[in-house]
């Protein structure tokens, strides 16, 4: 096999292989994303079985028909021992989100982040099916919703259930409290949302929330007065329930559960745990003590809690769905997490049952790196890590001088471009030495017509005296590929890209091409490129199938982040410059 046809194959390959990397592990799912809908249910006997519906998560929640968990035997009250009054809504704004509590179960119904709204507009979508254009009906963006209703009816996040000793506190237990509503304004100090519940012995349970102006953090605390609480048979816990419906098609994972983790997870102070929905289905609970913070993480966002000192800190992420659906590959999975808080020696005689910290926000790293050092864990940089930090730096330092990060892509693209330049020269000049061989390469073939090892010989001495590498040719292509890849991700996992608008019609470098224009241009900048780069002789069937190869990627990548498109036109117009520079050069 001769040298050019090595190359020839080399780099069909190479351009396969990104392409089945694509498909198998990175290409967006076809489904259409929908709203995501997680639901609450056990997974057959637990070691502490919940006596009432568990609750949702942060973005997620159930679906109304699902199962509920089996009842456990109460070791003493039931729900109609509590006091049972009108369900209340109370609400609290500070600057960054909107929340509406609901007084039964004393938990969130809604948490919108006023700064992160949930989609952008543009009139017109161009697709490859009938009717090939698409008008959008005009919509006004809502702010992202953490604990949207429509989702999880019934099933909100942080819902307790309270273990006193024989004494067991329903979910969804009727709270009073004597607040209507809370403002934070700028400048002004923490302020705190109280709810009560007496229970039938007289003691007064409180479960109170303190925010911060601008902040994305609250505390939670549950106490019991009066304390002390002596030491029963029986424990003493708060168990803070967390549940999602994880669906590759849903907005929590924006269709790209297969690139980004999506789902439970904790930290033990000294390792990250990150639960996957095919263990939990197929293997089972998770669990995890003692765990600084735990909660559930999605592409953009995080729901966390994060602990603080008690006599024993458990998290457990589970298979929460009905159990006929276990096995069923196409439906969506509930995963339910849970932290069991039990007082220690000081809790016991205070009152204090749990006391928590927590983080409803953007996963954007400086953020979360003021709430806790280990909270940007939860950003899943994957194994391009040592890449995609660098990358999302630099994009940031560049916002502070232009602020369009669109254009700091087509910025940083010519800078890493014109820094892998001398390499990249290398492998373009490698082309043309190889160009120039081509008379001699071929006599030899013609000397040796049958002798292909004599041939391969008298070629690679060839390439010895003239001093060319024949896989020179592929150094530029191969620099490429981990920033393309680096790139991809990185849209996927910031923040401060998503819905961060270009020019015209692009007004989220995180989402496709409304209108498909990038990845034409993208196409054409990659044709003329490959027109100018020298080539050694290829048969006809060679020619054509290299000719196809810029549609082939048009096609792959038609529906990919518009930020991704942009990167690689820009990187193809330097190459096509970098190009013109090496041809005259000679």
């Amino acid at each position: 096999m001769n040298s050019d046809s090595k190359n020839f194959i080399l780099f069909i390959i190479l351009s396969f292989l990104i392409i089945l990397t694509w498909s198998l592990f990175m290409a967006p799912k076809s489904k259409k994303p929908a709203p995501g809908q997680p639901t609450v249910q056990a997974p057959g006997p637990e070691k502490q079985a919940p006596s009432a519906p568990q609750p949702a998560t942060g973005h997620t929640a159930g679906e109304a028909a699902a199962a509920q968990p089996p009842a456990v035997k109460p070791a003493a009250t039931v729900s109609g021992e509590f006091a049972a009054g009108p369900e209340k809504r109370i609400g609290v704004q500070n600057g960054v989100f909107e929340i509406e509590f609901s007084s039964k179960g004393a938990v969130p119904v809604s948490w919108k982040l006023l700064q992160h709204k949930d989609r952008v507009y543009f009139p017109y979508e161009v697709n490859l099916r009938w009717p090939p254009i698409t008008k959008i009906e005009p919509f006004d963006p809502e702010p992202v919703n953490m604990v949207d209703p429509k989702l999880a009816p019934g099933r909100e996040p942080f819902r307790s259930e309270i273990h006193l000793g024989g004494l067991v506190v329903p979910e969804q237990a009727v709270w009073e409290t004597e607040t209507e509503k809370l403002e934070l304004l700028p400048g002004s100090g923490p302020q705190s949302l109280s709810f009560h519940l007496r229970t039938p012995d007289g003691s007064v349970l409180t479960k109170s929330y303190t925010f911060r102006p601008d902040d994305y953090t609250a505390e939670l605390e549950i106490s019991l007065s009066p304390g002390p609480i002596p030491k029963p048979d029986q424990p003493v816990q708060v168990i803070t329930r967390l549940s999602y419906l994880h669906d590759p098609g849903s907005r929590l994972t924006s269709g790209m559960s297969s690139v980004n983790f999506v789902g439970p997870l904790c930290y033990t102070g000294v390792k990250l745990y990150q639960a996957k929905a095919d263990n939990l289905v197929k293997k089972g609970p998770e669990e995890h003590s003692p765990v600084t913070w735990a909660g559930f993480t999605e592409s953009f966002f995080l729901t966390a809690l994060l602990t603080e000192p008690a006599g024993s800190i458990t998290w457990e992420a589970r298979y929460s769905g009905p159990e006929d659906l276990r096995q069923d590959k196409k439906a969506a999975k509930e995963l339910t997490g849970e932290l069991r808080v039990s007082p220690g020696e000081e809790g016991l005689k205070t009152g204090a049952l749990l006391k928590v910290r927590l983080f409803v926000g953007p996963k954007q790293r400086e953020l979360l790196a003021k709430v806790n050092d280990k909270l940007p864990l939860a950003i899943d940089y994957g194994v391009l890590y040592i890449l995609v930090r660098p990358l999302m730096w630099c994009l940031n330092q560049l916002y502070q001088v232009i602020p369009n990060y669109g254009v700091c892509i087509v910025a940083l693209t010519v800078i890493l471009r014109m820094g892998m330049f001398p390499l990249t020269r290398k492998g373009q000049q490698s082309m043309k030495e190889m160009q120039k061989l081509q008379p001699e390469m071929q006599k030899l073939r013609e000397k040796y017509p049958k002798d292909r090892m004599k041939q391969q010989e008298e070629m690679a001495a060839l390439y010895k005296r003239y001093k060319v590498n024949p896989l020179g040719g592929c150094l530029p292509m191969l620099l490429q590929i981990p920033v393309f890849f680096a790139f991809y991700k990185a849209l996927l996992i910031s923040v401060e890209l998503r819905h961060a608008p270009f020019f015209g019609w692009i007004q989220d470098l995180s989402g496709r091409d409304p209108l498909l224009v990038w990845p034409v241009l993208m196409g054409a900048t990659q044709v003329a490129m490959q027109k100018m780069t020298p080539t050694t002789s290829m048969d006809p069937t060679q020619a054509r199938m290299m000719m196809l190869m810029p549609l082939v990627f048009i096609f792959l990548l038609l529906y990919f982040p518009s930020g991704l498109i942009i990167y690689w036109t820009a990187s193809n117009l330097v190459g096509i410059g970098q190009q013109i520079y090496v041809n005259r050069k000679g």
